[in-house]
């Protein structure tokens, strides 16, 4: 085994909700989305985790294989309107590289610990919910996400792909494994 992967220890068998009974055979931790590709076309079962701070026990595995995007958490780019992350970035990382330009993260969800990707997947929200909606509100559906098969399929959120951000937020997996476009 590598650096990039290894037998799972105690903490990442548990998320912040603390439920037992967590197991994995192997965790990895990709630097690309072509690490994550190929993680993907040689594993059945996939939990992919970001920051763990899921208080549902979402990020609690039960397969056999943990996708750590801890080591994928760069900020990509950042324009007058959006910016383009890596899925395991956290949001008071996200937050510090935006402060530099001005802007904000508008649905601040309240764990600002958390990562993008379990943000997204979860569509997390706090208190600014009210006054600027969801995660899902933020997300522009202009994503690169790997399929358990392999490829690499392409979304833009324009006709006839106006639903795409439901379909891709609520496949939660699926969308943790791309980049995104706030």
């Amino acid at each position: 085994m590598t650096d990039d992967q290894r037998l799972p220890t105690e903490e990442w068998l548990l998320d912040a909700a603390n439920f037992p009974g967590g197991h994995a055979a192997t965790i990895v931790f990709p630097r690309t989305t072509a690490d994550v590709v190929d993680v993907l076309t040689t594993s059945a079962s996939v939990l992919p985790v970001g920051a763990q701070s899921s208080l549902t026990g979402g990020a609690t595995p039960a397969g056999d294989l943990v996708l750590s995007f801890a080591r994928m958490n760069r900020v990509l780019d950042i324009g007058p309107d959006r910016v383009r992350v890596e899925p395991g970035l956290t949001l008071a990382s996200l937050q510090e590289a935006l402060d530099s330009h001005g802007l904000y993260y508008p649905p601040v969800p309240t764990f600002t610990g958390a990562s993008i990707g379990g943000a997204i997947a979860t569509n997390a929200a706090g208190a600014a919910t009210f006054k600027y909606g969801s995660t899902r509100a933020w997300v522009e559906a202009r994503m690169t996400l790997p399929q358990m098969i392999g490829t690499l399929e392409k979304i833009q959120n324009q006709p006839p792909y106006l639903a795409v951000n439901s379909l891709t937020i609520s496949a939660d997996r699926a969308l943790q494994s791309g980049k995104l476009d706030l």
